[in-house]
């Protein structure tokens, strides 16, 4: 029964003890004859037909399976002969890499090449086993989408069963910019640079004994995060972490960060002075969230800082009187947290420094002259002038005279009249480097001509 009916198909190539198959399909609604080589013997002659499993195959509509040929009682083979040739040379596809790593969102070219022409000749066939991992054009150029593992197979249109194969293993990128972003005394802000094609970030902690712990998991669209268990005073050291969680698969993960330490404290106290008549110098701040108390200190030009007060956390504002006139003070505020039974500091801002008021000026001697009255005082040589003021009775005070030089310490009061009673006081002046003049407090004296 040898060609019956003959069918061209395109040439195939195919690589030793390999598998073709040709499959002939009933298109329309009657039975279709076939001739079988069967196991028959007629008395006078046999035939013992080569019948092999794995051969020949026959599936009916009424059945969901393909059986084997060899199991039909008697035991029967279909027979298709194709014709062959055997080529010189054995038919190989190569690519340029077999194995290759990537990172997200990277591109690598792979270059194909065939040992026969009739395996390009139709072009080549690029297939990727996970296009989820990588994906692969039709110039072989392949693209990292996501963390996992993935076969890029090319092929001869014809020659499908000679393939060459290149395994790509896609990784996450180490996880780089951590910063602070914002601290305070119970919490400490942080940042990273996005990682593309993570889904998830992990953030580590050590804390200052050395202990580390894994302190929460976000999703990849975080890239910020806020540690609010934190003591004050204390120094913590972050890493982050990509990684890719795929249902059913083994989680990828990406190098970690480099190591960030940040401090948790307390916010900076912001000294403003101020002088005031007496002599008193004014200090206030603004309050500082988590502080238990600020201790105040002082400073003269050219020594050392000097504690002169301490006060809770809800006084905001401090008098200085133990100063001395006419002399320049700077001031400083820090807050402190009580945290296991010790106090920890948070950072200062002092103030510039102030000119403070001249002392309080008091008459030593009013008297009589042959033209009216006499003022004496002790001098303030820091001063640049006094000014004299004068009354009488109830009236109102008047200012009748300045007196320039810090050395003086007396003036005449040619005015004053026989028999009336005056009041005078004297204020010591210092002007100060914006040219306003600074007079500091008096204590009266009454006299009468």
């Amino acid at each position: 029964m040898a060609g019956v009916m003959t069918f061209q198909i395109p040439e195939v190539l195919l690589s030793q003890n390999s598998l073709y198959s040709i499959v002939v399909t009933n298109a329309g609604s009657t039975y279709i004859k076939y001739c079988v080589e069967a196991e028959v013997s007629y008395g006078w002659c046999s035939f013992s037909p080569s019948i092999v499993s794995g051969q020949s195959f026959l599936r009916y509509n009424a059945e969901d399976t393909w059986m084997d040929a060899v199991e039909f009682n008697p035991s029967v083979t279909p027979r298709i002969k194709a014709h062959t040739r055997t080529l010189s040379s054995a038919a190989r596809m190569q690519l340029s890499s077999s194995e290759i790593s990537l990172y997200s969102k990277d591109q690598k070219t792979l270059n194909a090449s065939a040992t026969r022409s009739e395996m390009d000749a139709s072009g080549i066939v690029w297939e990727s086993s996970d296009t989820s991992v990588a994906a692969v054009n039709g110039s072989g150029v392949v693209t990292a989408k996501n963390p996992g593992t993935a076969t890029i197979t090319c092929y001869g249109k014809n020659a499908r069963g000679i393939r060459a194969t290149c395994k790509v293993t896609v990784k996450l990128r180490q996880t780089t910019g951590v910063k602070l972003v914002s601290k305070a005394f119970n919490r400490i802000r942080i940042s990273w640079k996005a990682v593309p094609g993570c889904n998830r970030y992990a953030i580590y902690r050590w804390d200052e004994s050395g202990n580390s712990k894994k302190m929460a998991t976000v999703t990849a669209d975080v890239v910020t995060w806020q540690d609010t268990a934190v003591k004050t005073g204390s120094t913590y050291t972050y890493r982050i972490r990509a990684s890719y969680v795929r249902s059913g698969k083994k989680t990828v993960y990406g190098a970690v960060s480099s190591p960030f330490s940040a401090k948790a404290e307390l916010g900076k106290a912001r000294a403003v002075a101020e002088a005031v008549s007496g002599p008193c110098n004014r200090v206030s701040w603004k309050k500082v969230s988590g502080a238990s108390g600020y201790h105040i200190y002082r400073k003269l030009q050219g020594k050392s800082w000097v504690r002169i007060g301490t006060v809770n956390n809800k006084v905001l504002s401090w008098q200085d009187t133990k100063i001395e006139g006419i002399t320049s003070y700077a001031y400083a505020v820090r807050p402190y947290k009580n945290v296991d039974g010790k106090k920890v500091f948070g950072g200062y801002q002092a103030s510039s420094y102030i000119l403070s008021y001249p002392e309080l000026q008091k008459i030593s001697s009013v008297r009589k002259t042959s033209r009216g009255l006499k003022i004496c005082w002790k001098a303030q040589k820091k001063a640049d002038c006094y000014q004299i003021y004068r009354k009488t009775g109830k009236g109102s005070w008047k200012k009748i005279s300045t007196v320039s030089g810090g050395s003086s310490s007396s003036f005449e009061d040619k005015t004053a009249k026989k028999g009336t009673t005056y009041y005078y006081a004297v204020r010591a002046g210092i002007k100060t480097s914006g040219g306003k003049v600074l007079c500091g407090g008096y204590a009266a004296k009454a006299a009468k001509r």
